[in-house]
């Protein structure tokens, strides 16, 4: 057995060595149109991010029907946001509540879960980003 683990490249449109595109089931994801995140704070406050026309759209007010709705104290998404624990960590945290939708594919899944991501990501590129999310 080789100690070398070898990691496709990720799939793109522009580099599709293993023909991704050509796979069954669907080559785009079914969130278009989508409200994807309802992001519920204690102090009353909501948030939805959604996907509109391809451009992602984040609101001030609640959500109709989101694909996932979280529920989480200040302090819980300043720790998600700053990337001082890890997303799972934080939304498996017994004070954090989630409702997900169901008929959601798995690929839709994995690209809600990097919509987070990007949110730890972004203040680490931007200091004003992560001053501000401080000062929450």
């Amino acid at each position: 057995m080789s100690d070398v683990l070898y990691l496709a490249p990720r799939p793109t449109l522009a580099y599709d060595p293993y023909r991704w595109h050509s796979a069954k089931g669907y080559s785009a994801p079914k969130l278009d149109d989508r409200e994807l995140i309802e992001l519920r704070f204690t102090d009353g406050s909501t948030y939805t991010l959604e996907l509109k026309k391809s451009v992602f759209v984040l609101r001030k007010s609640k959500s109709k029907d989101p694909c996932i709705s979280i529920s989480m104290g200040l302090d819980s998404f300043k720790s998600l946001v700053t990337g001082k624990h890890r997303i799972l960590w934080v939304l498996s945290d017994p004070s954090v509540e989630l409702k997900c939708a169901d008929g959601i594919a798995h690929s839709d899944w994995i690209t809600i879960l990097e919509i987070l991501a990007k949110a730890q990501e972004l203040p680490e590129e931007d200091i004003s980003l992560w001053n501000l999310v401080e000062r929450l």
